[in-house]
Parts: C-alpha cells; sequence; structure tokens
C-alpha cells in the first residue's frame, strides 16, 4: 500500500497550527513547499472547464498504444475519456504511483521524465526495480538518446 502524501494551502501565518495538526493526525513527516502555482486542485476546475470545451474541436482517435491517466493510475482507451482527462488533469489529484505500478504491470521498464525537473524520476525508480527512470534535465538529451537506443536494441 502506498504512502498516501496530502497537501493543504495555508496561508504563510497559519503554517505553524497547520504543522502541528499535521503531527497530532499523525503525520510522519511535514514539510513546507514553495509553490508557485496551484497545480492539481480544484482551483484549477474553471481554466480545466474551459480547455474540456476547446478539446470538443479536436478529433481523439481511439489510441493504438495504452494511454495511462495519471490522475486514475488507470489505462484509457476511449477517445472521450482520453480528452477529458487531458483537460482536467490540472484540477485533479496525481496518483503517480499507481499510474507507474500500472505501467510497470504491463513491462514498462523504461520511463523518461521532459523538462523541468526530476522529481517524477525519483518517484518512478521507487516502482521500477528491474528498469530505468531518467530525468533528461538530469542527463542530457545525448545520454537519453542513447539510453532509449539500448532498449531498441534489446
Amino acid at each position: 500500500m502506498p504512502k498516501t502524501n496530502w497537501s493543504l494551502r495555508v496561508a504563510k501565518q497559519r503554517w505553524r497550527r497547520s504543522w502541528h495538526w499535521q503531527k497530532t493526525a499523525g503525520a510522519a513527516k511535514t514539510q513546507r513547499l514553495a509553490v508557485s502555482v496551484p497545480s492539481h486542485c480544484a482551483l484549477l476546475a474553471q481554466p480545466a472547464e474551459k480547455l474540456a470545451q476547446a478539446m470538443k474541436q479536436v478529433n481523439i482517435n481511439r489510441p493504438q498504444i495504452a494511454y495511462l491517466s495519471g490522475s486514475t493510475g488507470r489505462v484509457l482507451w476511449q477517445p472521450e475519456r482520453i480528452a477529458d482527462d487531458l483537460a482536467f488533469n490540472m484540477a485533479r489529484t496525481v496518483r503517480w504511483h499507481e499510474a507507474m505500478v500500472a505501467a510497470y504491470e504491463r513491462e514498462v521498464r523504461l520511463a523518461i521524465e521532459m523538462p523541468p525537473g526530476a522529481v517524477l524520476t525519483g518517484l518512478t525508480k521507487k516502482v521500477m526495480e528491474q528498469g530505468e527512470a531518467l530525468s533528461r534535465c538530469q542527463l542530457g538529451l545525448n545520454a537519453v538518446c542513447g539510453i532509449v537506443a539500448k532498449y531498441r536494441r534489446d
């Protein structure tokens, strides 16, 4: 069972009270994050709805390879569900662990995180016991291309 992570948005002045509440509720770890945008939460429901309306103008076909949703951790095949997932991803909780478990169960053994950052790479490495999780930011394009070529040969 994966550990559950929670995020709270609280004013800077109230963070200490929030920290005490989290510890009392049994949190193993609390960490203050400097977040510049309210990603993956209900605050982005309105922009997500606008994107969903715009997506209605886009023709999406059934994929030829599995589309794995980061917000459900499940494979989606229906174009309308994929469009919904793409549009509303910004307003939904990310279930990265579940998504990577689903990928690993489907024999995915190489995951490449595109810029910016490497946070998801670290989370993916915990799941990919027999495989690789790479960050393009950390390795550079040539190194990542070399590793992809190696996987294609194997």
